[in-house]
């Protein structure tokens, strides 16, 4: 389980007031279930990308996008399940020492949900519910990622934004806790013994 440890870094400076600084997350998650007797398996992925662009002197855009699937194949019949969307937030943000707080509101939503059984044609289903306002609260730390084939090609520790929810929020598929790289993309690889994390290897 990685270690992470609170550290003051400086606000960002901007040059020009066009200039903008964005931090980026992806999420990987898999899972896979065997059920006893050959009764069959569940498989269930989810893969997500957020980034939160911050431009002088307050403004904030946050774009995330992703896809979620269960397959689960029993004895008699199998079923899909898949969810594919794409929110936009805008807002502001504010930096206090080492802690950033945002406050969103969900501009654009884009999303597609539909559900098969055996060899049935899909249903379309309604989307997860998104809260129109979020408010996260930020805080300044470090992770250290793995390399691709394990802890033995790890790196240098990466500087992160730690963001938790202010308040109760309706997210549908996205998770409630985000790990931003702060320089770079940070990959979140999350499975049922907890959290790992990687260099994002493209954008």
């Amino acid at each position: 389980m990685p270690i992470i440890l609170a550290f003051y870094l400086p606000a960002p400076v901007w040059a020009d007031p066009s200039d903008s600084v964005t931090h980026a997350m992806q999420w990987e998650e898999g899972q896979t279930i065997h059920i006893a007797n050959q009764g069959g398996a569940i498989n269930r992925h989810r893969n997500i990308k957020l980034s939160v662009e911050l431009s002088s002197p307050d403004k904030v855009l946050v774009t995330e996008s992703g896809a979620r699937s269960e397959h689960n194949l029993y004895r008699d019949y199998s079923s899909d399940d898949s969810t594919k969307w794409l929110n936009v937030w805008q807002g502001t943000w504010s930096l206090a020492g080492d802690v950033m707080r945002l406050s969103l509101t969900l501009k654009d939503r884009k999303c597609m949900h539909q559900k098969k059984w055996s060899d049935a044609a899909p249903e379309a289903l309604q989307c997860g519910t998104v809260s129109k306002h979020l408010g996260l609260s930020c805080t300044l730390s470090q992770v250290t990622p793995e390399g691709a084939s394990g802890p033995t090609s790890a790196g240098a520790t990466i500087a992160v934004w730690s963001c938790s929810l202010s308040a109760t929020a309706e997210l549908a598929d996205l998770p409630s806790h985000w790990v931003l790289g702060k320089a770079s993309c940070i990959k979140v690889l999350a499975g049922h013994r907890g959290f790992t994390y990687q260099r994002c290897s493209g954008p």
